[in-house]
């Protein structure tokens, strides 16, 4: 091969990289959305709350308002002039919170029941008939499960269909640790409110948004990755939806009203009769 034909050769190829390098650039993003990166590690927040958690109970044990510090100021729309209902003041304070940009604490009331506190400590001071425990007495998710439970505001969910019946804005979402498939309420290991819901022409939830604390090193946030066709299905990253509270009637589902039986018993009206929440 003669140099003329190298040269050539060699021109030839720096051509086609290039050809190559243009074509790339001109196809745009892949079209395929990456899945969201696994939020929390269960190692890393049994850490952080250890110690935080236990500190601050026993200094709350000797004030009168662990939440005075960190309240929030109310919306401006409120339910009790009849301007907004429950669900838009729900989303006005997470879109509040959320624009904050408040980092990930459990000392100042900044981890996900933290911030779940502040939300129904906020929405129950604008909106009459708003249910919720003080701090001391649920300052943990599962705490906050129980104690809705007992208040007769919580089924428990075990599959989508479950979560397509009881799952509405402002209503309180409940999940197990990453990658735990089974658990009851004292597995709780996160929790957020709902802020949007979208559900196709059958009426079954495709997709919703949910403010939460999230974890060391992340702001408390609307997150939106939370769809119907991952698993698990309607969870938050790898974590399962168990169970789902309604801190106010407002935001409880029509099917889920309660009724009083004669022997004194409160049973919801579903004729299904999935107010028992399944085996978890």
């Amino acid at each position: 091969m003669g140099q003329s034909d190298v040269l050539g050769l060699t021109l030839g190829i720096l051509c086609s990289v290039c050809a190559l390098g243009v074509g790339v650039s001109e196809a745009g993003p892949n079209p395929v959305a990456p899945r969201p990166v696994v939020e929390r590690s269960l190692a890393d927040l049994e850490a952080f709350h250890a110690a935080d958690v236990e500190d601050a109970l026993q200094q709350w044990s000797r004030s009168t308002d662990p939440l005075h510090p960190f309240y929030e100021p109310p919306p401006t729309e409120a339910c009790d002039d009849g301007h907004a209902s429950v669900e838009q003041v729900v989303q006005e304070v997470a879109r509040d919170l959320h624009r904050r940009r408040i980092p990930y604490r459990s000392s100042t009331l900044a981890d996900c029941s933290g911030m779940m506190h502040r939300v129904l400590r906020t929405v129950a001071g604008r909106c009459e008939g708003v249910d919720r425990p003080s701090v001391r007495h649920a300052r943990r998710a599962k705490d906050l499960a129980r104690w809705y439970e007992r208040a007769d505001r919580l089924t428990r969910v075990d599959t989508a269909t479950d979560i397509d019946a009881a799952l509405t804005v402002g209503s309180v979402a409940f999940f197990l640790a990453p990658g735990k498939r089974r658990g009851g309420l004292d597995r709780v290991f996160h929790i957020g409110v709902v802020t949007e819901l979208e559900r196709d022409a059958r009426g079954r939830i495709q997709s919703y948004a949910m403010f939460h604390g999230r974890r060391p090193g992340f702001a408390a946030s609307i997150t939106r990755w939370h769809v119907r066709d991952r698993r698990p299905a309607l969870g938050n990253g790898t974590e399962r939806m168990v169970a789902v509270a309604w801190p106010s009637d407002a935001v409880r589902p029509e099917s889920w009203h309660t009724t009083e039986l004669e022997d004194g018993v409160l049973v919801a009206d579903d004729a299904e009769g999935m107010a028992d929440g399944g085996a978890l």
